[in-house]
């Protein structure tokens, strides 16, 4: 079976708006701040099959004071490993669990009035808790398959002027603005923790051939350190989640020209596409690309 060159070590169409960083329309008077989405998955030039699977949900929730919606979204990407059909399902288990439970527990209350689980815990709380609970099912799973599988996980809730992130992998999550984009996630690989102590410059890295060596992946084992934050995107234009398939083929700074010079979403996440496979698309390419609403000026 072929696997995929990441590999596991012991754990430790929107209507179009203006691109350019800063200039996203807010909604003229009388329309709800709805989020404008584009979301694409490519097989890539080399693979046979797709192992990563992406996920968006958007809503418009009423404001506990009374006053206008607030724009909710949901958005993952998941990078699966472990063989063709192992990663795969992985992937899509993970996708599936925690949005069920993003769902059951945020969504759902949030619609009759509550706070995430009543109030009891905070959306970090809830998504950490979502992705624990998915890489434990993987672990088992893989266990019970008699073969290695698991899954990097990348997730990010908007709601209201806050975006909350859990992520594990090497999937990123960026916001993007005026100053260009910039990175709400760290790598859970081998070489980028070796970047942070110094070891490796990250141009270095980029030409590591053990750059996709992840220490921490959903499924790795039955428990799982998940990163997650609150981060304020006031002033920010864009929010991008995508697989390693983009990032690592196409540096950040190339990213953000991309964003800058296309007219609308769709044209932008198919141009994001196109940029990792015109550098030979040895892997599975994803991508979400999220236009935050903006205030009136």
């Amino acid at each position: 079976m072929k696997t995929r060159s990441k590999s596991l070590d012991p754990p430790d169409r929107p209507s179009p708006a203006p691109m350019a960083p800063g200039r996203g329309p807010a909604p003229p008077a009388g329309q709800l701040p709805w989020l404008r989405v584009a979301m694409r998955s490519d097989i890539g030039r080399v693979r046979q099959d797709n192992q990563d699977t992406v996920f968006g949900l958007t809503a418009l929730l009423p404001a506990p004071s009374g006053g206008p919606p607030l724009p909710f979204g949901f958005f993952a990407v998941a990078d699966g490993m472990g063989g063709l059909s192992g990663g795969a399902l992985a992937s899509r288990t993970a996708i599936g669990m925690v949005s069920a439970q993003v769902v059951q527990e945020l969504l759902v209350p949030a619609l009759s009035g509550q706070a995430g689980s009543a109030g009891q815990r905070t959306v970090a709380e809830i998504l950490t808790a979502a992705l624990c609970t998915a890489s434990s099912a993987v672990f088992q799973a893989a266990r019970r398959a008699g073969a290695p599988s698991g899954t990097t996980f990348s997730g990010a809730i908007l709601l209201g002027r806050q975006v909350v992130t859990a992520h594990v992998g090497d999937s990123r999550i960026y916001l993007g603005g005026p100053q260009g984009l910039t990175p709400l996630t760290e790598d859970h690989s081998m070489v980028a923790r070796l970047v942070a102590l110094g070891q490796f410059t990250p141009e270095e890295a980029r030409s590591n051939p053990q750059r996709n060596v992840l220490y921490r992946s959903l499924g790795q084992a039955d428990q799982v350190e998940v990163q997650s934050a609150s981060h304020a995107w006031r002033g920010q234009s864009h929010l991008l989640l995508c697989s390693d398939g983009l990032w690592d083929l196409v540096g950040d700074a190339d990213l953000a020209a991309i964003l800058r010079s296309a007219p609308d979403l769709d044209q932008a996440a198919d141009a994001l596409i196109a940029a990792a496979n015109a550098q030979g698309g040895p892997d599975n390419i994803s991508v979400i690309l999220v236009q935050l609403p903006q205030e009136p000026a």
